[in-house]
């Protein structure tokens, strides 16, 4: 039985950037794993902005739970105070992650560990091999808006302007090549 979340409305920063980097994601000798590509995608519209300033972010994941795993539409239904947009979106995702997945594991799908209400949820999605995501609304609709096993790309998340809560503090820049501080409120 998965746990269900309770809602945060403080900053979930810290431990956001914690998951980020102890989550185990991908396997080295994989040949479909991918890592971010150098240059910032160019996003074809602005995302979506939310419709009040003060965002709550729903945590399924913390404690002893590495987040709510989503396999099939049913799964993203029981995720009862995530948004129904989000809900909706990531039920048929992770069922066509599952079907393409090139083995048979019970982990196969879409982890999900935070939902803000402001339009971003963050996870992994796991294909037998697997990498980080950020999915957001961009006019209107869900994406996946960042899927990586590197650090998030200062660029990207620029771009988006994708919240501290849900990427953390920190980022890369991949052209200087350091890390450095990021603050999106």
């Amino acid at each position: 039985m998965h746990p269900f979340p309770r809602i945060l409305t403080l900053s979930v920063r810290a431990t956001v950037a914690a998951l980020v980097l102890a989550a185990p994601v991908g396997c080295a000798g994989d040949p479909a794993a991918t890592t971010s590509d150098s240059a910032a995608p160019e996003p074809a519209s602005q995302p979506t902005p939310a419709p009040n300033d003060e965002a709550e972010i729903i945590a399924y994941a913390g404690g002893e739970s590495a987040g709510y795993l989503v396999r099939t539409r049913a799964d993203a239904r029981r995720m009862s105070e995530a948004p129904v947009g989000f809900r909706d979106f990531i039920g048929p995702e992770a069922e066509r992650i599952v079907a393409g997945a090139g083995c048979d594991s019970p982990d196969v799908g879409a982890n999900v560990e935070f939902v803000s209400t402001d339009g971003w949820a963050i996870g992994s999605v796991n294909e037998c091999g697997g990498y980080r995501a950020i999915w957001g609304t961009v006019d209107g609709a869900w994406e996946q808006v960042l899927g990586t096993q590197d650090s998030y790309e200062c660029a990207v998340l620029e771009t988006y302007r994708i919240p501290s809560d849900i990427a953390g503090d920190t980022c890369f820049d991949y052209e200087a090549g350091e890390a450095l501080d990021y603050d999106q409120g």
